[in-house]
């Protein structure tokens, strides 16, 4: 798998890689990763889900009108449908990057049974 992203990385313009490494070496990039990486570590959190679930409920009860805007940008933008997929896609290509890479031996029904 190394050996196919670095093939990757090479096709891509030396300027724009500079451009790349600059922005993910500054303090703005690297604060942008580190949150990333957060907030896919709390979407795992079973606590952390439970704590949200219920400060939505707090908030639902107290003051309805004050999420109404988040539920109109969440069904308007189809967030849900569309996160689901991009994570079932990503997992997916994920899993496919592995076997084509020889790191992972698996069919592909296999994958989409575990994605």
């Amino acid at each position: 798998m190394s050996e196919v992203v670095r093939k990757e990385i090479s096709t891509i313009p030396e300027t724009q890689l500079r451009q790349i490494n600059q922005f993910y070496g500054s303090n703005l990039g690297a604060k942008i990763v580190d949150l990333e990486i957060a907030a896919r570590n709390a979407m795992t959190d079973n606590d952390i889900k439970n704590i949200a679930e219920d400060n939505y409920q707090i908030a639902l009860a107290q003051d309805p009108q004050s999420l109404l805007q988040l539920n109109v940008i969440v069904s308007e933008g189809d967030l849900i449908e569309r996160n689901v997929t991009a994570a079932l896609t990503s997992n997916y290509r994920f899993y496919l990057g592995l076997v084509d890479g020889s790191s992972f031996d698996t069919s592909e029904q296999e994958i989409i049974e575990q994605t």
